[in-house]
C-alpha cells in the first residue's frame, strides 16, 4: 500500500505540475500565448517580460499555490500510513513530481517553465529556512548581474548543500529528492547557460533595440 500511494501522489504531483499557469493566465485574459512571446518560455520571468502584469501575478500565485498544494496533498494522504517516515517520502516524491510537471506538462505538449518558483514553493514548504537560504544566494546574485537564470543557476546548484545543513530530521534521502530537482531546473536552462558563457544572456529588465 506503501508504494501505491506513493505512486499516486506522483501521478497527482506531476498533473499539479503540469498546469502551466502563465499559459492558463494568457488564455483567461484573452492575451497571446506566452509561448509565442518573448522567450517563449512558459515561466515567470518571460511572463513579466512579455505577459503583462496580470499574467505575471496569475502566474506567480498559480505556480507556487501548485506546489504547496502537491506537498500538502502528499503530506495528508501518507499521514496514516504507517511505514517509517511516509509522510517525508511523501512529501519529497511530490516536490520533484510536481517541478517535473512544472517542466515538461503534459497539458501543454511538455512545454512548460524552467521549475525555479514551483521548485522555491516546495522548498519553502519543505524547510523555510533552506528556502530563505536559497534566496538570499538569488537575490544576492540577481542584485550583481541583473540575470534570472545566472541567479536561478548558483541557488540550484546549491540546494544539496543547504538540504545537507538544514537536514535537522535526518532523513537523508532527502538530499537525494533536492539533488534530482537542482539537476532537472540546470538541464532546463541549457540554452540559458549557453548564451551566460557567449555573454548574450539578458537581464529581466532590459532595453529592446530600436
Amino acid at each position: 500500500m506503501f508504494y501505491l500511494k506513493l505512486a499516486g501522489i506522483a501521478v497527482l504531483a506531476y498533473l499539479l505540475g503540469s498546469l502551466s499557469f502563465s499559459i492558463i493566465a494568457s488564455d483567461v485574459l484573452g492575451e497571446e500565448d506566452i509561448r509565442k512571446k518573448g522567450s517563449g518560455n512558459a515561466g515567470l520571468t518571460n511572463a513579466i517580460r512579455s505577459g503583462g502584469t496580470w499574467v505575471a501575478i496569475m502566474t506567480f500565485i498559480g505556480d507556487s499555490l501548485k506546489g504547496v498544494g502537491a506537498i500538502y496533498a502528499a503530506k495528508w494522504i501518507m499521514s496514516s500510513d504507517p511505514t517509517p517516515c511516509a509522510v517525508k517520502w511523501g512529501m519529497y516524491v511530490a516536490a520533484v513530481a510536481v517541478v517535473f510537471g512544472h517542466i515538461y506538462p503534459v497539458f501543454f505538449r511538455f512545454r512548460g517553465g524552467k521549475g525555479v518558483l514551483t521548485s522555491a514553493a516546495v522548498i519553502g514548504v519543505l524547510d523555510w529556512r533552506a528556502l530563505l537560504a536559497l534566496l538570499g544566494v538569488f537575490l544576492i546574485v540577481f542584485i550583481i548581474s541583473g540575470i534570472v537564470s545566472l541567479s536561478s543557476l548558483v541557488a540550484a546548484v546549491l540546494i544539496p548543500g543547504v538540504t545537507v545543513i538544514f537536514n535537522s530530521d535526518g532523513f537523508y534521502y532527502s538530499v537525494v529528492f533536492m539533488t534530482v530537482i537542482a539537476v532537472t531546473i540546470i538541464a532546463g536552462h541549457q540554452k540559458n547557460i549557453d548564451r551566460i558563457i557567449n555573454g548574450t544572456e539578458k537581464k529581466l529588465f532590459y532595453k529592446k533595440e530600436k
